[in-house]
């Protein structure tokens, strides 16, 4: 064989040869998983992404959970006790020195009148000076819910409730009159809820006017207070 023609069937077999490899290596087949087609074998295929409405229950499900609502309120259908206070002083502790002894009286509230009431009565004394008298005012009417700081006292007129009457206290003067022991003491103050307004006429000391009250009332409640001994401050309030 010449040479010129051997040359031409080796480039012809190196040609075909080539092209068989092509043929191998080809188009993977896309039946395969990404792991068969991965010569390592170790590649996966990611999760997919969750759907709109996969997503939008989980949002309003976390919505749900956050927002609980606000919290129930208890109510009772228990009616108000009827109560006497003052906010000067808390029950059973020491009455404030500014309304010892002559000085006005202390701010006095009330709450809880039962239904039905038209008038108030409030009588204070002292039951460690064999119940003397300090105080004693009715007729309040059954719109007011208490009596401001200083309505009656020694030479303390015309700042009572409209339609009510007060008594003479203890030192022979009408209205208010604080405690001046000369020692420690424990007072009271008594407080009535009415079914009716009192007649003025024959009610002209304080056991009559308790009396009136205890026949008529619908509740009584009663607060205390202590003071004492009084200082000459104190009494100097009534020379």
């Amino acid at each position: 064989m010449k040479p010129h023609a051997l040359l031409f069937c080796l480039v012809a077999l190196a040609v075909a040869g080539c092209a068989d490899s092509d043929d191998s290596v080809g188009t993977p087949d896309p039946s395969l998983t990404a792991g068969d087609a991965d010569p390592t074998g170790d590649a996966t295929v990611p999760d997919a992404a969750p759907s709109d409405s996969a997503a939008s229950d989980a949002v309003a499900a976390d919505a749900g959970a956050a927002d609980t609502g606000p919290e129930e309120v208890e109510t009772s259908d228990e009616p108000v006790p009827f109560s006497l206070s003052s906010e000067t002083f808390a029950a059973g502790a020491e009455l404030p020195q500014e309304y010892a002894c002559c000085n006005g009286n202390p701010p006095l509230s009330w709450e809880g009148a039962p239904e039905g009431t038209l008038s108030f009565v409030l009588i204070h004394d002292d039951p460690d000076a064999s119940f003397f008298d300090h105080w004693a005012i009715f007729n309040i009417p059954a719109t007011e819910s208490g009596l401001a700081a200083g309505v009656s006292g020694k030479g303390i007129e015309g700042q009572l409730p409209e339609g009510s009457t007060q008594l003479s206290n203890g030192f022979g003067f009408p209205g208010y009159l604080g405690s001046c022991p000369p020692v420690g003491h424990t007072y009271r103050w008594r407080l009535w809820a009415l079914d009716k307004t009192l007649a003025a006429e024959g009610i002209t000391d304080f056991s009559v006017l308790e009396a009136e009250a205890d026949g008529a009332a619908l509740a009584e409640t009663t607060l205390t207070h202590t003071y004492g001994p009084a200082t000459p401050d104190d009494h100097a309030t009534c020379d």
